[in-house]
């Protein structure tokens, strides 16, 4: 006798697709099996006079992750910490205190950037003093930080 199927409805959930790739990103990030992670890409508009931010949550320490970006005109792009994140809107125009990255770019750049501790991580797309909208398609790739090795033993020196 077969079991009866019951189909319940189900009511479909918005995702938001920046934070779902963002999020399938730092899952990778969890898995030991690749060296490199399956990059996440996607694409975001800033109006002009704003800016943007993504968030990487969960970043181990020593954990290498690249950024490509595509723009459709000229912006600054930076990565911070989420310390750093934090204060931005309200620091001096329109500097960041400690980047770990920070460019001007019109039309494509790369960069990569190791984890200095284990945390959140902000990259920013700044436009405020752009005077048109800007396209940019980024995509990022994370990988693991490689796992602690057995300590070399010490060298002894050379006899003559």
């Amino acid at each position: 006798m077969l079991a009866e199927r019951r189909v319940v409805p189900c009511t479909p959930v918005r995702a938001r697709p920046v934070a779902t790739l963002v999020g399938v990103a730092l899952l990778a990030l969890g898995l030991s099996a690749p060296a490199f992670a399956a990059p996440a890409t996607f694409t975001t508009e800033v109006p002009p006079g704003q800016w943007k931010g993504v968030r990487f949550r969960n970043v181990p320490r020593g954990a290498l992750v690249t950024v490509d970006v595509e723009l459709s005109g000229a912006l600054t792009v930076t990565m911070v910490s989420l310390e750093d994140y934090q204060r931005f809107p309200a620091q001096a125009f329109p500097a960041v205190e400690r980047p770990l990255f920070s460019a001007e770019a019109d039309s494509r750049l790369s960069f990569s950037v190791t984890a200095p501790a284990a945390g959140t991580y902000v990259v920013l797309f700044d436009n405020r003093t752009g005077d048109a909208p800007r396209t940019v398609e980024v995509t990022v790739r994370a990988s693991r930080p490689p796992p602690p090795g057995p300590t070399a033993p010490p060298r002894q020196g050379f006899a003559r």
